[in-house]
């Protein structure tokens, strides 16, 4: 596939760990979800640091759903 496809496969048979976009998507989300979830209080984490979270969560799952800006998004990622 080249840059500009969307690439939804979780395995490729390029990159060093072989894991694809869809799966480094999808682990960031859940990164910035859990994080937000395991917080002592919302208020101990400041207002913008919970907008920041929660609106980049809502922003990669709109991507991830309607395969768009894959590969800017993925571009600072391990493959």
């Amino acid at each position: 596939k080249d840059v500009l496809t969307f690439d939804d496969r979780l395995f490729v048979p390029y990159g060093i760990t072989k894991l694809g976009p869809c799966f480094y998507m999808g682990w960031f989300v859940g990164y910035l979800l859990t994080d937000t979830a395991l917080t002592p209080s919302f208020k101990v984490m400041g207002y913008p640091y919970v907008v920041h979270h929660l609106s980049a969560s809502m922003a990669w799952t709109f991507c991830a759903s309607n395969q768009v800006m894959q590969p800017l998004a993925s571009f600072p990622q391990f493959n």
